[in-house]
């Protein structure tokens, strides 16, 4: 990686703020925030609909695809582009049949992107969801997991690294478990992609759902869905339209083919200039380099907690060991509810996130910060805990 305070300089937000809260939303860097721009006024200034200008701006897609579909491990045909990782556990959620009373496992540490779908579906047809205690241990998640899985249970559908406390879970291992009971597998990967490379069969998952705007940096608007190649039959696309078929026509006829592929789940205009977008920041990332990305996430994530565990009256929720851990920290302060202390450290300018489950706040590492943050928030946190709320 380059010197850090010339890639510091890629992101304006770092001079105005001790920004701690990439697992919210990732800054684009100018590079990228530059050549999107471009890109977009190109788009608008040759007529977004001449027929050569559409379609030359929908098929700059197809290098993204092939290239996101490389970095993950997986065949570009397995891949449909979506908004947000919510879009993609939906695809899913509604996709697959459901009988009443099948069960849908979930963790107890998810995001409303993976267990609002599932309730609602609890509503709609009366499937179950059953939660599953989570622990920095992963023996002792893997025995949960063992434990909730009955013969009615579908699908397992957990993020790969929780949202609450950034603890990175053994997928591997769950996936094995669970297909060796006949269970489908489901991750979110919203706190993984762009943290660290994600090859998604290593992962076990039979469907696996990102985003393009938090670790990654791309533009908020990106984000994919994996749907195994032999499970697409499974998964009945719920949202159609024009895009998602392979021939069609006119009602009197009334024939028409879906797409042999993920691109069934893909339909309508979209903002294809963000998606090429995204294939920017892919471009600047892999310029830094994924080893270096990682060990740095890795040597920031744990001095950040090493400088959180020194703190009278902080309590470190998230793991340090390294297999559990990821660039998300979370803590709790004796005495301090979690709003007051968020309001603290953003007077402060330090900008963070609320974890109101857990009375806690969630700090985000990435590789553009550094140890002069890390220890002017641990110091800002302690000047607190000294002073009480």
């Amino acid at each position: 990686m380059r010197d850090i305070e010339a890639v510091r300089r890629d992101f304006p937000v770092l001079s105005r703020c001790t920004y701690l809260n990439t697992g919210t939303l990732g800054p684009s860097p100018e590079p990228v925030n530059r050549k999107l721009v471009d890109l977009y006024l190109e788009w608008e200034h040759g007529g977004p609909g001449h027929p050569d200008n559409y379609g030359r701006m929908h098929e700059a897609t197809n290098p993204v695809r092939a290239r996101l579909a490389a970095w993950l491990g997986v065949a570009p045909e397995e891949l449909a582009f979506t908004a947000n990782a919510t879009d993609g556990v939906d695809i899913v959620a509604w996709g697959l049949d459901w009988r009443e009373g099948d069960e849908v496992l979930i963790s107890d540490q998810e995001h409303p992107a993976v267990f609002v779908p599932w309730l609602w579906l609890a509503r709609r047809l009366g499937i179950k969801t059953k939660v599953v205690k989570l622990s920095n241990d992963p023996r002792v998640t893997l025995a949960n997991v063992e434990r909730a899985i009955t013969a009615r249970t579908r699908l397992l559908a957990f993020s790969h690294a929780t949202s609450m406390t950034g603890l990175r879970l053994p997928v591997a291992d769950i996936s094995r478990l669970c297909h060796d009971r006949g269970v489908l597998v489901m991750y979110d990967g919203a706190q993984t992609c762009g943290q660290f490379r994600v090859n998604i069969p290593a992962t076990g998952a039979d469907f696996y759902s990102l985003n393009g705007h938090k670790w990654m940096l791309g533009p908020v608007g990106t984000g994919a869905v994996y749907v195994r190649r032999d499970l697409q039959d499974r998964v009945r696309p719920s949202w159609v339209g024009g895009g998602s078929t392979s021939v069609c026509d006119y009602p009197e006829v009334g024939r028409f083919e879906f797409h042999d592929s993920a691109l069934k789940y893909e339909f309508a205009t979209r903002p294809w200039h963000i998606l090429v977008g995204w294939g920017y920041a892919l471009d600047y990332l892999d310029n830094l380099g994924w080893p270096e990305i990682e060990a740095r996430v890795r040597k920031l994530a744990a001095l950040l907690k090493e400088r959180l565990a020194a703190i009278p009256g902080v309590e470190v929720l998230s793991p340090t060991d390294p297999d559990g851990a990821t660039g998300l920290s979370s803590f709790t302060l004796a005495g301090w509810p979690f709003e007051k202390l968020y309001e603290a450290l953003k007077k402060d300018g330090v900008i963070s996130r609320p974890v109101a489950e857990l009375n806690a706040l969630r700090l985000s590492t990435h590789f553009y910060n550094t140890e002069e943050e890390v220890d002017r928030a641990a110091a800002i946190i302690a000047k607190a805990a000294k002073a009480g709320a």
